[in-house]
């Protein structure tokens, strides 16, 4: 029978847990002899320089590896090594190429080489592989980064050209949501599909929130109030984030004012599913399930001003063409549109406000959420 003391035990925990991590991420040591590694940095003082310091490490983000050829030959996320991405078991005397890929909301502003290596441009670093059991690090990049959000209105707009929210999670819908998207606690919708969300958003069974009266799977627009809407834009926000799809961290930012300060955006999505299926019980006795609704609304059109970033609410603020402001832009012209060029006549009533679109009659003649195409036509009406 072996016995073990105190400093024997510490000594097998610790091994273990270094074994546990080495399996965890199915690398062994000599893996990393020959090898680029480095970290992706958001600029936290907009001041263009890497500030180890102060600046957030980001680790859900694209770092791609090229060939010589330009052929993309692996990916990876900093994520996978606890926030240090690394390319191993490269060839001497190879060319590499390291890209990259910022989430929506990201704009990349520099690519910081390491001594071995050279800057191609800001997203690309090439390193040359010239000695074996060499790690070329640091190679890193600092990005500007966009808390953004989408209302309900804008995931449920499915464009013919250009980018649509819906768009993040079409074509890996299965993989962010294995067992589909489900909001609500007590009762409760499902979502299988990004076509099944294009189809219940925006929700056109009036303007007054309530919670659910059924479970239903895949429902249509007409069967819930906004309240749900705006609960499924809101998880759906959350979602793309926590997966890197958009910039990291929009869950975990904290309410600073308003009736629900001090709360996540995290916490309030508990508290708005456990109350959109019925539970008011953590619902403060002095709120209504309307400032519950009008909180989520806000935080949906939240868009951060960080370096570089229009921001202001609109999925083409944030810099883009059709920003804050103008005839398209975060409310544009009063009541017509609700960003982007989905304003004016094309839009969707800038967050149902309009006459001509998600809160206006659901009329208009605009290709977005009003006339035949939209939450007053084929999708409107009732519930099925």
């Amino acid at each position: 029978m072996i016995t073990l003391n105190k400093l024997n035990r510490q000594v097998m925990l610790l091994t273990c847990l270094i074994l546990g991590a080495i399996l965890s991420t199915s690398a062994k040591a000599a893996d990393f002899s020959t090898a680029i590694a480095g970290r992706v940095f958001c600029d936290a003082n907009c001041n263009n320089q890497i500030d180890v310091d102060t600046d957030e490490i980001l680790t859900k983000v694209t770092v791609e590896l090229y060939n010589k050829n330009g052929q993309l030959i692996a990916t990876t996320t900093p994520e996978v090594y606890g926030g240090t991405y690394i390319f191993p078991d490269l060839v001497v005397g190879e060319k590499y190429y390291v890209k990259v890929v910022p989430a929506y909301g990201q704009n990349v502003i520099n690519a910081f080489p390491s001594q071995n290596a050279y800057k191609i441009n800001t997203k690309t670093i090439g390193v040359t592989v010239v000695q074996a059991g060499e790690t070329y690090y640091p190679n890193d990049f600092l990005l500007s980064c966009c808390t953004v959000g989408f209302n309900q209105c804008e995931w449920g707009y499915n464009s013919c050209w250009g980018f649509s929210p819906i768009d993040l999670i079409k074509n890996r819908f299965n993989q962010l949501f294995p067992n589909g998207l489900v909001i609500g606690g007590n009762k409760t919708l499902k979502f299988t599909s990004a076509s099944a969300i294009l189809r219940f958003l925006p929700t056109s069974n009036g303007y007054y929130p309530k919670s659910l009266t059924w479970n239903r799977v895949d429902p249509s627009s007409g069967c819930e109030s906004e309240f749900a809407g705006n609960v499924l834009a809101l998880a759906l926000n959350v979602a793309v984030s926590d997966a890197g799809l958009t910039t990291q961290g929009y869950g975990d930012r904290v309410l600073p004012s308003g009736k629900f300060a001090g709360l996540t955006v995290r916490e309030l999505l508990i508290l708005a599913n456990q109350v959109l299926g019925g539970d008011y019980s953590n619902l403060p006795s002095n709120l209504s399930i309307r400032d519950l609704n009008n909180t989520i609304e806000s935080v949906n059109d939240f868009s951060s001003s960080s370096c570089g970033c229009g921001g202001c609410g609109t999925w083409n603020g944030c810099g883009g063409n059709n920003g804050c402001g103008g005839n398209n832009g975060c409310g544009g012209n009063g009541g017509s549109g609700c960003g982007g060029y989905r304003g004016g006549s094309n839009g969707c009533g800038g967050g149902n406000k309009g006459w001509k679109g998600c809160g206006g009659n659901y009329g208009g003649w605009g290709w977005g959420h009003g006339g035949g195409n939209g939450c007053g036509g084929g999708y409107g009406g009732g519930c099925w």
